[in-house]
C-alpha cells in the first residue's frame, strides 16, 4: 500500500524483483474526500522494457455511496473501521466482480452520498456529470470511456434521514416533509441523464445490503417505480434497465458497526 503524500513525489518499490515478466496495477483504495490522486507514470531499470497490458474487451462503472468506495471493509473491529486505512475500493464487491468478469471498471462514488439527502452536502444528480467533484464548472466528457454494463448502488443514505424530520439536512432536502415522488422523479431523472450519456449501456439499478434493501422499506419500491415513471416518458419503453435487491443481512449488520456492512465476506457474497 502506497501512503500517497501531498505533492508530485515518487515511490520507490524496494522489495526485490526475480528476472521475468512482472505485472503492476494501481488501483486507488479510497473515494474523492481523500482528494484527487494524479498518476504521471512509472521508472523503470536501465535495460528493461515495461509495456501496457491488453485491456479488457467490457467495460463496467459503478455509481454508489460508501457500500460501492468499500468503506471500512477492512475495519479490525466495531470501533476500528472509519478511517481511511481500513478504506479498500479494491476488495469492495463492484472491484471484484468485475475481476471475476474480466471487464475494466471505474467507480464514481462517495461515502455518504445520496440520491436526494445524504451524509454529504451534495447529491450524486449534482455531481456525476463534473469533470471532478469539486469543479462546479467543467463538465466531464462520457465519450471517452462508455460502459457495457453500468451499476447503480445508490438510496441508502436518503434512507437514513427519512425517519428524521428535525434533522436539518431533512429539512434542507425534504422541506415538505417525507416525499416519495421527490424520490422517485430525482432517482428516474438521474438514470434518465445516465442513459443519455450512455445509450449503449446495460443499466442495473441495485440496493442493498444495508438496512434500506430490508423488504419491509419502501426504498427498492422506489427504484421500480422510478424506472416505471422512465418508461413512461413520451411512450418510450427501456428494455436495457434490470433490477437487483441485496438481501438485508440483519444479524450481521447490527453485530456490526454502522460502517462494516462492506466487510469482505459479504462483498464476496455481493459478487457472486
Amino acid at each position: 500500500m502506497i501512503k500517497c503524500k501531498k505533492g508530485k513525489h515518487s515511490y520507490a518499490y524496494t522489495k526485490p524483483i526475480s528476472e521475468g515478466v512482472h505485472k503492476l496495477i494501481l488501483h486507488r483504495r479510497t473515494d474523492f474526500g481523500q482528494q484527487k490522486t494524479i498518476f504521471h507514470g512509472i521508472e523503470i531499470a536501465d535495460g528493461k522494457r515495461a509495456a501496457l497490458a491488453p485491456r479488457p474487451k467490457y467495460k463496467i462503472e459503478f455509481y454508489g455511496d460508501s457500500i460501492t468506495c468499500g468503506l471500512g471493509n477492512e475495519g479490525l473491529s466495531r470501533t476500528k473501521n472509519s478511517q481511511q486505512q481500513f478504506a479498500n475500493n479494491y476488495l469492495s464487491y463492484g472491484a471484484i466482480a468485475s475481476r471475476a468478469l474480466n471487464t475494466e471498471d471505474r467507480a464514481i462514488a462517495k461515502g455518504g452520498i445520496g440520491v436526494v439527502c445524504g451524509f454529504v452536502p451534495f447529491t450524486m444528480p449534482e455531481i456525476f456529470d463534473r469533470k471532478t467533484p469539486f469543479d462546479t464548472v467543467h463538465k466531464h466528457d462520457f465519450s471517452k470511456w462508455q460502459p457495457d454494463i453500468l451499476v447503480i448502488n445508490l438510496l441508502q443514505n436518503d434512507s437514513a434521514f427519512w425517519n428524521k424530520p428535525d434533522h436539518p439536512e431533512f429539512k434542507k432536502r425534504f422541506p415538505e416533509g417525507q416525499d416519495e415522488e421527490l424520490v422517485i422523479q430525482t432517482y428516474s431523472k438521474l438514470l434518465l441523464d445516465l442513459i443519455q450519456k450512455y445509450p449503449n449501456a446495460k443499466f442495473i439499478c441495485t440496493l442493498g445490503p444495508m438496512s434500506a434493501s430490508s423488504e419491509q422499506q419502501p426504498w427498492f419500491d422506489f427504484i421500480k417505480d422510478a424506472i416505471r415513471f422512465l418508461d413512461g416518458e413520451d411512450g418510450v419503453v427501456f428494455e436495457n434497465i434490470h433490477t437487483l435487491r441485496f438481501p438485508y443481512n440483519q444479524k450481521k449488520t447490527q453485530v456490526c458497526s454502522f460502517r462494516t456492512y462492506t466487510l469482505l465476506p459479504k462483498s464476496d457474497i455481493m459478487h457472486t
